[in-house]
């Protein structure tokens, strides 16, 4: 699996790769027993740090930062957070479907079948 994260905006993208990675890192350095356990049959891992570094490095592998809003149509599924705008959601959603993807969103105040109707997603929101 892939998590694509997309932003129009390079310079968020920038800052959300360091972010992703302080956490991630920050999330081993806490869990190292779990990971020590989840990694015991790799022999080439010994310190703590190889471990972390391997978890980290592993876990921002399957990462992709883009900025084109089209490639997320390649995803199965969409998590969307843009602005509490319907005519931006349904913009947005209308670029970004396919009919092999599901959509996620993090409307609170319009409600998902008007979405879904307005977008034309077939009950895939």
């Amino acid at each position: 699996y892939h998590l694509h994260l997309i932003d129009t905006r390079s310079e968020a993208l920038d800052g959300l790769k360091k972010y992703l990675r302080a956490q991630i890192l920050k999330y081993a350095e806490k869990n190292i027993n779990l990971l020590r356990r989840y990694f015991a049959k790799q022999p080439d891992l010994v310190s703590n740090e190889e471990i972390i570094e391997y978890f980290v490095t592993g876990a921002l592998d399957i990462v992709r930062l883009e900025s084109a809003i089209e490639s997320a149509k390649s995803c199965s599924l969409v998590f969307e957070a843009v602005i509490e705008n319907i005519e931006a959601k349904v913009d947005l959603f209308k670029k970004i479907s396919s009919p092999s993807n599901y959509i996620l969103t993090n409307t609170s105040s319009i409600p998902i079948a008007l979405l879904n109707e307005k977008a034309e997603l077939d009950h895939r929101i």
